[in-house]
């Protein structure tokens, strides 16, 4: 069926998600637009599609990620142990 790319990359004043040849709205900050590029790859695989999401890592300066690495929930169970 295909494959799904999303990538988040920095934007004036904020973090937008390319797919598609189509530019999302601006998000806050990295992480929200990570969040919202998952939510969209989850829906692309039930959808049977291949998926890719890329981060530009050229972040501005200031940004930050709360102290956790960028999609650590996906790897990581909630509850904190490793398999």
């Amino acid at each position: 069926m295909g494959q799904a790319s999303y990538t988040v990359s920095p934007a004036q004043g904020g973090w937008v998600i390319h797919h598609g040849g189509e530019v999302s709205r601006s998000y806050d900050n990295a992480e929200a637009a990570f969040d919202a590029a998952c939510a969209a790859a989850r829906q692309a695989i039930r959808d049977g599609r291949a998926v890719d999401v890329a981060v530009d890592i050229a972040r501005r300066p200031d940004e930050g990620f709360g102290h956790r690495a960028i999609g650590e929930n996906l790897v990581r169970p909630a509850n904190g142990r490793t398999a």
